[in-house]
């Protein structure tokens, strides 16, 4: 509990801010160094500044594009930064009770007297009129001292209420790039395993035609023909299921962008290679990956609301 006391008016008072200040943990035995990467994987990690706009060092316009709009459609986004803004809003009518109160009062009456004054207080001389209007108007004003620091610390939880907000925010921005650029990954993975099959479809088509000409001019047997056909059709048989998943991911970032079904397809069904991964990767420190997660963030700003 943290006092102030002072001589105000005359009167000697104590002003006492209630409840505890809140301390942030300290971090224990946290590694120096991160583990070391093996020889032969494609891309290295190292301990650099970590780049906020990660997606951009896979340097595929096509991602950043759709990141770019993932930032002003996705529904999650929007909603949590409507939190931050009501959060805002809690914040200034908190710090608005520590704070002068004015109230103005108006009224207008409208008065009929009656002709019969004879029981009345009120009697008019003759030939006044009997119809008259009051107007009325005041003005109040109050201030209520803060002595136990109460509006401060409603002042202090709603600034934690704001910072909890902002950092959900954050959270909900890294899982939906991440979501985002994990589904692109695989859409593009998927698009490039099924070239494979359409390939070997069109081989397989112009086998059967082969052999059917050749089956024709007599130099081809019925069984080579009987052999070419099921094959042409087995390998027909493997492109529905990568055709459904490739539409399935398609739809997926449709969904992170707040589009309708099949409005990217045009879009993304273009093959396009998939995106290189980077050669060093920036991670930071491992003593500062706690400090830097959202989520941990957020768990302290609530707490911190909680024990103001």
């Amino acid at each position: 509990m943290v006092c102030l006391s002072g001589p105000m008016l005359g009167i000697g008072l104590t002003g006492c801010t209630l409840g505890p200040n809140y301390q942030s943990p300290e971090l224990r035995d946290t590694p120096r160094r991160w583990a070391s990467d093996g020889g032969s994987v494609p891309s290295r990690t190292e301990e650099g500044p970590v780049d906020i706009t990660w997606w951009r060092s896979f340097r595929d316009p096509e991602l950043s594009s759709l990141v770019g709009r993932l930032a002003a459609q996705n529904l999650d986004l929007q909603t949590a930064a409507e939190r931050v803004v009501q959060s805002v809003a809690q914040r200034r009518i908190a710090a608005a009770q520590g704070l002068p109160h004015i109230d103005g009062l108006s009224s207008n009456t409208y008065n009929r007297a009656s002709p019969n004054g004879t029981l009345s207080l009120f009697v008019t001389q003759p030939g006044a009129p009997l119809e008259y209007a009051i107007f009325r108007e005041g003005l109040t004003s109050s201030w209520e001292l803060d002595l136990f620091g109460r509006v401060r610390r409603a002042v202090e939880a709603a600034d934690a209420d704001t910072l909890a907000a902002v950092e959900n925010r954050h959270g909900v921005a890294l899982a939906a790039v991440a979501e985002l650029a994990q589904s692109y990954m695989r859409l593009r993975g998927t698009q490039n395993r099924l070239e494979i099959p359409k390939r070997n479809l069109r081989l397989a088509e112009e086998n059967v035609e082969l052999v059917n000409k050749r089956f024709a001019n007599g130099t081809a047997t019925t069984l080579e023909v009987a052999q070419a056909r099921p094959r042409r059709a087995t390998i027909a048989g493997t492109l529905p299921p990568q055709r459904a998943q490739e539409a399935e991911l398609i739809n997926a970032i449709g969904l992170l962008l707040g589009d309708p079904p099949r409005a990217l397809e045009a879009e993304l069904r273009r093959v396009q290679m998939i995106p290189r991964v980077p050669r060093k990767v920036p991670i930071g420190l491992p003593g500062t990956l706690v400090r830097r997660r959202p989520d941990v963030r957020e768990a302290e700003a609530r707490r911190t609301s909680i024990l103001t």
